[in-house]
């Protein structure tokens, strides 16, 4: 379902998106990192700081309206900019590298690995109802920059609970507790693409890497993504389809080794996961800079994580960052330095209201205690 969402409403906001003049987008952009932030488990101020440095990290390089060099403290290798590849390796790989040799141990305790098959397919089925219901949830939320996966799977959850005639059934063992939220999540990853691939705004973490994938092949996001690469575009969106079956069969007949990795020690994962992703860090330009840069985004990960920062913030600041310069200069190189430009039409308006609305609403003190209900249910 979400990737049908993906397949119908993305070329259509990206039709609409012809409408968008430099002063909507660069408003767009903004909404987006608010969005980020606001949805950064409670830590809306964290969010915050993570997406503006990230789209700080993105003016290294060159300036594309001047083509001087910006903070690149006279390092060759900082002339290019700082790379994409390696920064989100060393955030999400290498950093829970570093994690899992601190707490050391296993994932999980030994225990024995049970399930029925069957008994789960039939499930599924037999509550056709809330995976239908759950998986338009999570295209909406999908299409809502920055909201992500963890947010679609607690709000399933809740409204999953709330609807449900034996709430306190629910973290006891009620199969549909699982059933809500991984439909809702599954649809949530593709449905993140419809912004990603329309606007160039990735709805997540996981949209944001895949964004970066489309534009080292030179695709640019938008109408022309549709039109001028139409057939590249919709054959990406079949393989999307077609990798649900993928998904099924790799799930039916490899969970039960898949979740025997969780008994591996740390003490041979920690090496095996710092191997790859060095190897993965230098593979793209064979640059043995990129592996320092893997080094360097690991280790901040990794202090991120002790402090409760939220990484993708940073990956997603880093992706809309050049999004932000490139409109904002050109907005107002059309307005002659006038600020005027950025609420000359109805479109920018409206995105500037929804985006601070969102930020005092990320602020707001009752934000805690959302995040805190929140844990409270993962926790169950």
């Amino acid at each position: 379902i979400g990737v049908l969402a993906l397949a119908t409403l993305a070329p259509l906001l990206a039709e609409f998106a012809l409408k968008f003049a430099p002063a909507d987008y660069c408003a767009l952009a903004f909404f987006g990192l608010s969005m980020v932030a606001v949805a950064a488990k409670g830590d809306t101020l964290k969010g915050l700081m993570l997406g503006v440095l990230g789209v700080l990290i993105s003016t290294i390089g060159v300036d594309l309206f001047t083509g001087g060099y910006r903070f690149t403290f006279g390092i060759e290798y900082l002339e290019g900019g700082i790379p994409f590849i390696p920064v989100a390796i060393g955030l999400f790989a290498l950093s829970q590298a570093f994690v899992l040799a601190e707490e050391g141990g296993q994932i999980s305790k030994p225990g024995r690995v049970t399930g029925g098959v069957r008994e789960g397919i039939v499930l599924v089925f037999k509550n056709w109802g809330t995976v239908l219901k759950n998986a338009v949830l999570g295209c909406i939320l999908g299409v809502i920059p920055g909201v992500g996966i963890n947010i679609t799977n607690f709000m399933a959850y809740l409204f999953q609970k709330r609807s449900s005639r034996d709430p306190d059934s629910f973290g006891k063992g009620n199969p549909l507790g699982v059933v809500a939220p991984e439909t809702a999540n599954n649809a949530c990853v593709s449905a993140e693409l419809i912004p990603a691939f329309a606007l160039g705004i990735p709805g997540g973490a996981t949209a944001a890497i895949f964004l970066a994938a489309i534009n080292i092949y030179g695709l640019r996001p938008g109408y022309a993504f549709f039109s001028d690469a139409g057939p590249i575009a919709y054959t990406l969106i079949i393989g999307l389809f077609l990798s649900q079956f993928l998904f099924f069969f790799i799930g039916i007949f490899g969970a039960n080794f898949f979740a025997k990795v969780t008994l591996v020690p740390a003490a041979i994962l920690v090496p095996v996961i710092m191997a790859l992703s060095f190897i993965g860090g230098i593979a793209d330009r064979s640059l043995f800079m990129d592996v320092i840069i893997v080094l360097i985004f690991g280790v901040f990960g990794y202090i991120c994580h002790k402090n409760r920062y939220p990484i993708a913030c940073l990956i997603l600041g880093l992706i809309l960052g050049p999004l932000v310069e490139d409109n904002f200069t050109r907005s107002l190189q059309m307005s002659h330095g006038s600020f005027s430009i950025f609420l000359s039409s109805a479109i920018s308006i409206t995105l500037w209201i929804v985006t601070i609305g969102a930020l005092i609403w990320g602020l707001l003190p009752d934000r805690k205690w959302f995040s805190s209900k929140g844990k409270q249910t993962d926790t169950q």
